[in-house]
């Protein structure tokens, strides 16, 4: 008996800690609104570039650009890692690794002190 109630105490401090990182997760994360408006700003990138490319560019409007795509896919990565974080803890798992754990909380902490804005 005293075993079950420590594995049961154990299983609930886990799934308090899961909570509050799905939460930490959830606050990092832009809203659908301001996922869609992303998706139109990066329409209109595209069309940009396009035009870019058809006509002469210099070397600093193509460095411009770059730099423009090198931050946006930054920006993605640093999204698709929480998300990967946020399916991984709410995968249901009763046996959750806590190298993994602490490695991702790493992550989010340091996507959230990078002083990236969540209304992009």
């Amino acid at each position: 008996m005293p075993q079950i109630a420590d594995r049961a105490n154990e299983l609930h401090n886990r799934l308090v800690e899961i909570y509050q990182q799905l939460l930490s997760a959830k606050d990092a994360l832009p809203s659908e609104h301001s996922t869609q408006v992303r998706a139109e700003d990066i329409r209109e990138r595209k069309l940009f570039a396009d035009a870019l490319i058809k006509g002469i560019p210099t070397s600093l409007d193509l460095r411009d650009e770059d730099q423009y795509w090198v931050s946006l896919n930054r920006q993605f990565t640093s999204e698709r890692k929480i998300l990967d974080l946020t399916r991984y803890l709410s995968s249901g798992s009763d046996s959750i690794p806590r190298g993994p754990t602490v490695v991702w909380q790493a992550t989010l902490d340091q996507y959230t002190e990078c002083g990236v804005s969540k209304a992009w």
